[in-house]
């Protein structure tokens, strides 16, 4: 059952991407006055990928950004022993 819930969520993307492809084509997606048709459908299609995925057991995982401090910390690390290793060579010749 995995593989066919994969599969669909294949040609979802796939039709997705056409539907993309098509409203990228028009001049605009405002059809007397009101939104194309397309438009519905391609969101249907998103929130039926959405549902595929979390039939998988996938879920969205927030990444962990590092603070300023540590980024500054990995950054004057990465620094010290940089030039720790080009003294070095210095000293050998």
């Amino acid at each position: 059952m995995e593989l066919t819930i994969i599969e669909d969520t294949v040609w979802t993307d796939f039709y997705t991407t056409a539907y993309d492809a098509y409203l990228a084509s028009l001049k605009s997606v405002i059809r007397k006055g009101r939104p194309h048709p397309i438009i519905d459908a391609r969101t249907r299609l998103a929130a039926h990928r959405r549902g595929n995925l979390q039939l998988l057991g996938l879920k969205r995982v927030a990444k962990l950004i590092p603070s300023a401090e540590e980024i500054k910390r990995r950054y004057e690390t990465d620094e010290a022993s940089t030039n720790g290793a080009d003294e070095g060579k210095e000293n050998n010749e």
